[in-house]
């Protein structure tokens, strides 16, 4: 099996390479924003309507997390030193049949699609909603340093001394949202993988109605608010570790939570937040243990 510092490093390489995918298409909508916002205050002294760039990075955010799905598929098998999935059922000593392997491959595919098409349009409005922010703090900011300066503030000097704020604010945020949205995808396929072959509901992953049949007997949907049934709480032997890259990057929160380990539907303790896996915002967790995080989940039998 994979030492844990191997593991590690293939699961941060990897994410790295997912978060250099995105970034482009996160540089060319912000483009538009700059440009749009230009001329929108230079013509009224205001900024444009931010509606209009939701749909763009809600589509970008969905391929994004596919990508990311596909790339971490079968990280808990390597996790564990097992070539399929019926194997990591067999570990928890239950029967299995021929068509087990495909059931949970199916079960995994539906519960990342549905997990994709809820998430993707939340995150697209907090991306557009900070977006809006940095458009009226830029604008704010560009008149002050007008009036300091003792420069003219009409409309077209206040668009271009708010374009270069702007531009500087959206640049920075080009990175952060790459890894955030890297991490968040790519330790939730780990999480629906853990879910779907041991059976165990986890808060924020839901379970599609038309999959029930897939998962029945083992399995009984109850009723709860939200879309559909989700898995119901069982015993697992499957357990999840906590793991950072033990460098001086790590915030000292996360340090605290190095060799953390936990059943699989149980919260991780994180600076006084709950997560249930390094990226989680289910539980309510704060943006500064979100933000820029590195650690990983290991899920072992």
């Amino acid at each position: 099996m994979p030492s844990r510092s191997e593991i590690l490093h293939r699961e941060v390489a990897e994410k790295l390479r997912l978060e250099a995918l995105i970034k482009p298409g996160i540089r060319k909508i912000f483009a538009m924003v700059a440009a749009d916002f230009r001329a929108s205050v230079a013509r009224t002294g205001q900024p444009p309507p931010v509606t209009r760039y939701r749909k763009a990075f809600e589509t970008l955010l969905e391929e994004h997390y596919r990508r990311c799905q596909k790339s971490f598929s079968g990280a808990i098998l390597l996790h564990n030193d097992v070539l399929t999935f019926t194997a990591l059922r067999a570990k928890q000593n239950k029967q299995v049949d021929g068509e087990e392997e495909s059931n949970i491959k199916d079960l995994i595919w539906a519960i990342f699609l549905l997990w994709r098409d809820q998430h993707a349009p939340i995150q697209a409005d907090i991306i557009v909603g900070t977006t809006a922010r940095d458009m009226e703090d830029a604008i704010n900011q560009g008149r002050m340093a007008l009036r300091e300066e003792d420069k003219p503030t009409d409309n077209r000097s206040v668009a271009l001394a708010a374009l270069a704020i702007l531009k500087r604010i959206l640049r920075g945020r080009v990175d952060l949202i790459a890894v955030t949205e890297t991490q968040a995808a790519s330790e939730t396929a780990k999480a629906i993988e853990a879910s779907a072959v041991s059976r165990t509901l986890i808060p924020g992953i839901p379970l599609p109605r038309d999959i029930v049949p897939l998962v029945e007997p083992t399995v009984r949907p109850v009723e709860v608010p939200g879309p559909g049934p989700r898995l119901t709480p069982v015993e697992s032997t499957l357990k999840k570790n906590w793991l950072t890259m033990r460098d001086r990057r790590v915030r000292h929160t996360h340090k605290e939570a190095e060799g953390q380990s936990r059943a699989l539907n149980e919260a991780f303790n994180v600076g006084g937040a709950r997560m249930m896996f390094p990226g989680d915002t289910s539980l309510g967790a704060p943006i500064r243990e979100i933000a820029n995080c590195r650690c990983s989940t290991q899920y072992l039998f």
